[in-house]
Protein backbone atom coordinates (compact mmCIF):
# COMPACT_ATOMS: atom_id res chain seq x y z
CA UNK A 1 0.00 0.00 0.00
CA UNK A 2 2.80 2.43 0.95
CA UNK A 3 4.63 1.54 -2.26
CA UNK A 4 1.51 2.35 -4.30
CA UNK A 5 1.09 5.73 -2.56
CA UNK A 6 4.77 6.55 -3.18
CA UNK A 7 4.48 5.66 -6.87
CA UNK A 8 1.37 7.85 -7.28
CA UNK A 9 3.16 10.76 -5.60
CA UNK A 10 6.22 10.25 -7.81
CA UNK A 11 4.00 10.16 -10.91
CA UNK A 12 2.46 13.52 -10.03
CA UNK A 13 5.91 15.07 -9.59
CA UNK A 14 7.22 13.70 -12.88
CA UNK A 15 4.14 14.86 -14.78
CA UNK A 16 4.21 18.40 -13.41
CA UNK A 17 4.39 20.78 -16.39
CA UNK A 18 7.68 22.49 -17.12
CA UNK A 19 7.80 26.14 -16.19
CA UNK A 20 5.12 25.89 -13.50
CA UNK A 21 5.41 28.66 -10.97
CA UNK A 22 5.99 28.02 -7.29
CA UNK A 23 3.03 26.88 -5.21
CA UNK A 24 0.43 29.51 -4.45
CA UNK A 25 -2.15 28.94 -1.71
CA UNK A 26 -5.61 28.57 -3.20
CA UNK A 27 -8.88 28.47 -1.30
CA UNK A 28 -11.21 25.89 -2.83
CA UNK A 29 -14.94 25.88 -2.12
CA UNK A 30 -16.93 22.68 -1.72
CA UNK A 31 -20.67 21.93 -1.59
CA UNK A 32 -22.11 18.91 0.17
CA UNK A 33 -23.50 17.07 -2.88
CA UNK A 34 -22.96 13.32 -2.36
CA UNK A 35 -21.46 11.36 -4.01
CA UNK A 36 -19.88 14.07 -6.19
CA UNK A 37 -18.88 16.07 -3.14
CA UNK A 38 -19.48 14.73 0.34
CA UNK A 39 -18.45 15.46 3.88
CA UNK A 40 -17.20 12.53 5.93
CA UNK A 41 -17.86 11.87 9.64
CA UNK A 42 -14.58 13.66 10.39
CA UNK A 43 -15.81 16.78 8.58
CA UNK A 44 -13.33 16.38 5.72
CA UNK A 45 -14.53 16.67 2.11
CA UNK A 46 -14.35 13.77 -0.33
CA UNK A 47 -16.18 12.38 -3.35
CA UNK A 48 -15.76 11.83 -7.09
CA UNK A 49 -15.30 15.48 -8.07
CA UNK A 50 -12.89 15.97 -5.16
CA UNK A 51 -10.61 13.35 -6.70
CA UNK A 52 -10.72 15.21 -10.00
CA UNK A 53 -10.05 18.60 -8.43
CA UNK A 54 -7.19 17.50 -6.18
CA UNK A 55 -5.54 15.72 -9.13
CA UNK A 56 -5.38 18.84 -11.30
CA UNK A 57 -4.42 21.15 -8.42
CA UNK A 58 -1.57 18.83 -7.42
CA UNK A 59 -0.37 18.47 -10.99
CA UNK A 60 -0.51 22.23 -11.59
CA UNK A 61 1.76 22.69 -8.56
CA UNK A 62 -0.55 24.65 -6.25
CA UNK A 63 -0.98 24.34 -2.53
CA UNK A 64 -4.55 24.71 -1.37
CA UNK A 65 -7.11 24.24 1.34
CA UNK A 66 -10.69 23.05 0.92
CA UNK A 67 -13.67 24.28 2.89
CA UNK A 68 -17.29 23.08 2.78
CA UNK A 69 -19.88 25.88 2.54
CA UNK A 70 -23.65 26.16 2.21
CA UNK A 71 -24.50 27.22 -1.39
CA UNK A 72 -25.26 30.91 -0.80
CA UNK A 73 -22.20 31.49 1.37
CA UNK A 74 -20.02 29.72 -1.18
CA UNK A 75 -21.35 31.90 -4.01
CA UNK A 76 -20.77 35.06 -1.97
CA UNK A 77 -17.20 34.00 -1.14
CA UNK A 78 -16.45 33.28 -4.80
CA UNK A 79 -17.93 36.59 -5.93
CA UNK A 80 -15.81 38.44 -3.34
CA UNK A 81 -12.64 36.52 -4.18
CA UNK A 82 -12.42 34.89 -0.76
CA UNK A 83 -12.83 31.53 -2.45
CA UNK A 84 -10.73 31.07 -5.58
CA UNK A 85 -11.75 27.81 -7.25
CA UNK A 86 -14.98 25.83 -7.41
CA UNK A 87 -16.68 23.17 -9.54
CA UNK A 88 -20.31 23.80 -10.40
CA UNK A 89 -23.02 24.58 -12.94
CA UNK A 90 -23.50 27.75 -14.96
CA UNK A 91 -26.34 30.29 -14.66
CA UNK A 92 -25.95 30.96 -10.94
CA UNK A 93 -27.39 34.49 -10.53
CA UNK A 94 -24.96 35.45 -7.74
CA UNK A 95 -21.97 34.61 -9.96
CA UNK A 96 -23.00 36.21 -13.25
CA UNK A 97 -20.01 38.15 -14.62
CA UNK A 98 -17.89 37.27 -11.59
CA UNK A 99 -16.26 33.98 -12.56
CA UNK A 100 -14.32 32.39 -15.41
CA UNK A 101 -15.57 29.05 -16.72
CA UNK A 102 -13.49 26.21 -18.14
CA UNK A 103 -13.76 25.74 -21.90
CA UNK A 104 -15.28 22.28 -21.49
CA UNK A 105 -17.46 20.69 -18.87
CA UNK A 106 -16.13 18.06 -16.48
CA UNK A 107 -19.26 15.96 -16.40
CA UNK A 108 -23.04 16.26 -16.62
CA UNK A 109 -25.46 15.94 -13.75
CA UNK A 110 -29.03 14.82 -14.21
CA UNK A 111 -31.62 17.28 -12.89
CA UNK A 112 -34.69 15.21 -12.04
CA UNK A 113 -38.11 15.50 -10.43
CA UNK A 114 -39.29 13.18 -7.63
CA UNK A 115 -42.72 12.29 -6.28
CA UNK A 116 -44.38 9.77 -3.99
CA UNK A 117 -47.40 7.70 -4.97
CA UNK A 118 -49.08 7.77 -8.36
CA UNK A 119 -48.85 11.50 -9.02
CA UNK A 120 -48.09 12.17 -12.70
CA UNK A 121 -44.45 13.11 -13.20
CA UNK A 122 -43.49 16.18 -15.25
CA UNK A 123 -42.06 15.53 -18.72
CA UNK A 124 -40.66 19.06 -19.03
CA UNK A 125 -39.92 21.96 -16.72
CA UNK A 126 -43.09 23.82 -17.71
CA UNK A 127 -45.07 20.96 -16.17
CA UNK A 128 -43.88 22.18 -12.77
CA UNK A 129 -45.79 25.44 -13.18
CA UNK A 130 -48.78 25.75 -10.87
CA UNK A 131 -47.44 23.17 -8.41
CA UNK A 132 -45.72 23.12 -5.02
CA UNK A 133 -42.05 22.36 -5.63
CA UNK A 134 -39.42 21.51 -3.01
CA UNK A 135 -35.90 22.76 -3.78
CA UNK A 136 -32.56 22.73 -1.95
CA UNK A 137 -31.86 26.13 -0.42
CA UNK A 138 -29.31 28.09 -2.46
CA UNK A 139 -29.33 25.86 -5.56
CA UNK A 140 -29.80 27.55 -8.94
CA UNK A 141 -30.60 24.34 -10.89
CA UNK A 142 -28.81 25.70 -13.94
CA UNK A 143 -30.93 28.87 -13.90
CA UNK A 144 -34.30 27.08 -13.60
CA UNK A 145 -34.79 28.53 -10.12
CA UNK A 146 -35.43 31.95 -11.71
CA UNK A 147 -38.33 30.56 -13.74
CA UNK A 148 -39.77 28.83 -10.69
CA UNK A 149 -39.63 32.10 -8.74
CA UNK A 150 -41.48 34.00 -11.48
CA UNK A 151 -44.96 34.78 -10.05
CA UNK A 152 -46.49 34.35 -13.52
CA UNK A 153 -45.65 30.63 -13.40
CA UNK A 154 -47.65 30.00 -10.23
CA UNK A 155 -45.06 27.85 -8.46
CA UNK A 156 -45.07 27.65 -4.67
CA UNK A 157 -41.47 27.00 -3.65
CA UNK A 158 -40.60 25.13 -0.46
CA UNK A 159 -36.93 25.24 0.58
CA UNK A 160 -35.11 22.35 2.26
CA UNK A 161 -31.76 22.59 4.03
CA UNK A 162 -30.34 19.40 2.49
CA UNK A 163 -31.24 16.38 0.36
CA UNK A 164 -32.56 14.18 3.17
CA UNK A 165 -34.62 17.04 4.60
CA UNK A 166 -36.05 17.58 1.10
CA UNK A 167 -37.30 13.98 0.88
CA UNK A 168 -38.76 14.23 4.37
CA UNK A 169 -40.73 17.28 3.28
CA UNK A 170 -41.90 15.44 0.17
CA UNK A 171 -42.98 12.41 2.24
CA UNK A 172 -44.88 14.71 4.60
CA UNK A 173 -46.87 16.13 1.68
CA UNK A 174 -45.42 19.63 1.93
CA UNK A 175 -44.78 19.69 -1.79
CA UNK A 176 -46.07 18.01 -4.93
CA UNK A 177 -42.61 17.48 -6.39
CA UNK A 178 -38.96 17.59 -5.36
CA UNK A 179 -36.40 19.01 -7.78
CA UNK A 180 -32.97 17.50 -7.22
CA UNK A 181 -29.80 16.22 -8.85
CA UNK A 182 -30.07 12.48 -9.46
CA UNK A 183 -26.85 11.24 -7.86
CA UNK A 184 -27.43 13.26 -4.70
CA UNK A 185 -31.08 12.19 -4.61
CA UNK A 186 -30.22 8.50 -5.03
CA UNK A 187 -27.69 8.77 -2.22
CA UNK A 188 -30.31 10.32 0.08
CA UNK A 189 -32.91 7.69 -0.84
CA UNK A 190 -30.47 4.88 -0.04
CA UNK A 191 -29.72 6.44 3.34
CA UNK A 192 -33.47 6.69 4.04
CA UNK A 193 -34.29 3.27 2.49
CA UNK A 194 -37.09 4.74 0.35
CA UNK A 195 -35.88 3.81 -3.15
CA UNK A 196 -38.95 1.65 -3.82
CA UNK A 197 -41.41 4.33 -2.72
CA UNK A 198 -40.22 7.25 -4.86
CA UNK A 199 -40.76 7.77 -8.59
CA UNK A 200 -38.71 10.11 -10.75
CA UNK A 201 -38.30 11.58 -14.21
CA UNK A 202 -35.32 13.33 -15.78
CA UNK A 203 -35.74 16.96 -16.85
CA UNK A 204 -32.33 18.02 -18.12
CA UNK A 205 -28.61 17.22 -18.15
CA UNK A 206 -26.59 20.14 -16.77
CA UNK A 207 -22.85 20.59 -17.28
CA UNK A 208 -20.43 20.93 -14.37
CA UNK A 209 -17.56 23.34 -15.04
CA UNK A 210 -14.35 24.44 -13.39
CA UNK A 211 -14.77 28.01 -12.10
CA UNK A 212 -12.22 30.62 -11.05
CA UNK A 213 -13.20 33.85 -9.31
CA UNK A 214 -12.39 36.95 -11.36
CA UNK A 215 -11.29 38.61 -8.12
CA UNK A 216 -8.24 36.34 -7.99
CA UNK A 217 -4.99 37.95 -9.15
CA UNK A 218 -4.13 36.68 -12.65
CA UNK A 219 -7.34 34.66 -12.78
CA UNK A 220 -6.88 33.94 -16.49
CA UNK A 221 -3.41 32.48 -15.87
CA UNK A 222 -4.74 30.34 -13.03
CA UNK A 223 -7.51 28.97 -15.24
CA UNK A 224 -5.02 28.31 -18.05
CA UNK A 225 -2.72 26.33 -15.75
CA UNK A 226 -5.58 24.29 -14.33
CA UNK A 227 -6.90 23.50 -17.81
CA UNK A 228 -3.41 22.50 -18.97
CA UNK A 229 -3.10 20.13 -16.00
CA UNK A 230 -6.58 18.79 -16.71
CA UNK A 231 -5.79 18.15 -20.39
CA UNK A 232 -2.51 16.43 -19.57
CA UNK A 233 -3.98 14.16 -16.91
CA UNK A 234 -6.88 13.34 -19.22
CA UNK A 235 -4.50 12.41 -22.05
CA UNK A 236 -2.51 10.20 -19.66
CA UNK A 237 -5.76 8.64 -18.36
CA UNK A 238 -4.85 9.63 -14.80
CA UNK A 239 -8.29 11.19 -14.28
CA UNK A 240 -10.80 8.44 -13.37
CA UNK A 241 -13.13 7.33 -16.16
CA UNK A 242 -16.21 7.81 -13.98
CA UNK A 243 -15.74 11.59 -14.19
CA UNK A 244 -16.85 11.57 -17.84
Amino acid sequence: MLKKIFLCFLLLILMRPAGAEGPEKLHVGILDLPPLYEVGPDGKPGGILMEFLTSILDHAGYTYDMVVYPPRRLYWNIAQGRCHVFLGVKNVPELEGRVLYSKKNITNIDMSVYAFGEKKLPAKKEDLYGNRVIVIRGYSYGGLINELKDPDNGVELMEASDHIHAFRQLAAGRGDYLLNYRRAAEHAMRVMSIEEEVRSSSLELIGVFLKVSKQVKDAEILMQKLEEAWNFLESEKVIPDFIH
